[in-house]
C-alpha cells in the first residue's frame, strides 16, 4: 500500500494507472567483466564455474558471455587439425580397392516370388 501511496504523491492520479513492467533501462553488461572472463577461459582453460568463482559473478552470466563468445565449449579453444589433402598429377593415380567379400545369392528372392519357403 505504501508503494501506491508514494506513487500517488509523486506523480498524481495517472501514477495509479496500468503501466509495463518492464524496466526503464536495460543494465549495461560491464565490457571489461566480459574480456576478463574470456582472457581467463583462453589463458587457464577454467570452467564457467571457476571463472564465476574468480570474478565472484553468476556462473550464469559467464557461461552465456563464453558462449556468445564462441568459447562455450573447451575443444573450442584447441587449434582446428589442418585438413591433409592429397595433390596428384593426373587422375586416377591414387587407386582405391573395394576388397569386401559378399555373399552370392542364388535366385530371387521372397519379394519377388512370394513364397518364403526355400
Amino acid at each position: 500500500m505504501r508503494k501506491w501511496i508514494g506513487r500517488y504523491l509523486a506523480e498524481g492520479w495517472t501514477s495509479l494507472e496500468n503501466r509495463s513492467s518492464r524496466p526503464g533501462s536495460a543494465a549495461v553488461q560491464a565490457s571489461w567483466w566480459r574480456k576478463k572472463a574470456e582472457q581467463l577461459r583462453k589463458d587457464y582453460r577454467l570452467t564457467a564455474q571457476e571463472i564465476a568463482t574468480k570474478l565472484d559473478l553468476a556462473r550464469s552470466t559467464v557461461a552465456a558471455w563464453l558462449k556468445l563468445a564462441g568459447l562455450g565449449k573447451l575443444k573450442a579453444l584447441d587449434p582446428k587439425p589442418r585438413v591433409r589433402r592429397y595433390q596428384r598429377e593426373r587422375a586416377g593415380e591414387l587407386l582405391h580397392l573395394d576388397i569386401k567379400k559378399l555373399g552370392r545369392f542364388e535366385g530371387h528372392g521372397h519379394r519377388i516370388t512370394s513364397n518364403r519357403k526355400g
